[in-house]
């Protein structure tokens, strides 16, 4: 019968014997931040192991807009903060704050993929350039791909559609590629739109 192909039981459940690992625990404290986990969000994995999170922490070095953060653990490294709200985004002038993260993906061999609102009035940021996406370049360095306010194809860009998520997921696959691409829908101030292919660095 099914039941004697079963192993043994040992008094767990099917989700606790098919753990194999924990990444990261409420209540957990960040060793580098003296912060603890508050809350975990939903977690993107990669093909090649690399994952991240969504979290808002409390404690520590955690306040304000700082408990927002985005972790991010590659492939065999160790868990580490991608981005943080009040931190500088790259590519954008010093001053400039992350606000709230928004959608969060990973594409395999190249890293992780997130979207962003910027703090308005810091580091020449307005409410009409103060979203935006950003990824890890291929040496390793978080980069703007491109905001709200950007000329693409010659007209202003006014909002985008990009790893717009499934109900109840913050990450999707279907914006992005292996090889560092990712395509995104564009609407740009003169209402009209575009579907944009863009080469992460």
């Amino acid at each position: 019968t099914l039941k004697s192909l079963l192993p043994e039981a040992d008094g767990l459940t099917t989700a606790e014997r098919a753990i194999t690992a924990s990444v990261a625990r409420l209540s957990d404290v960040h060793a580098g931040t003296g912060a603890f986990f508050n809350l975990l969000k939903d977690p993107v994995l990669a093909a090649d192991d690399g994952l991240a999170f969504p979290a808002t922490m409390k404690g520590g070095a955690a306040t304000g807009l700082s408990t927002n953060v985005l972790w991010w653990k590659p492939p065999g490294g160790a868990l580490a903060i991608l981005a943080q709200g009040a931190g500088q985004p790259g590519d954008v002038a010093t001053g400039a704050q992350y606000k709230a993260f928004t959608n969060l993906a990973i594409a395999s061999t190249r890293g992780p993929i997130f979207a962003a609102k910027l703090v308005a009035g810091k580091g020449g940021v307005t409410a009409a350039t103060a979203t935006g996406v950003w990824a890890k370049d291929f040496t390793g360095a978080t980069r703007a791909l491109f905001r709200t306010g950007d000329i693409i194809t010659g007209k202003p860009l006014k909002k985008f559609t990009l790893l717009t998520a499934s109900a109840g997921s913050t990450g999707v696959t279907r914006s992005f590629n292996n090889v560092g691409e990712v395509v995104w829908l564009a609407t740009f101030s003169d209402k009209t739109t575009a579907i944009i292919r863009t080469q992460i660095p």
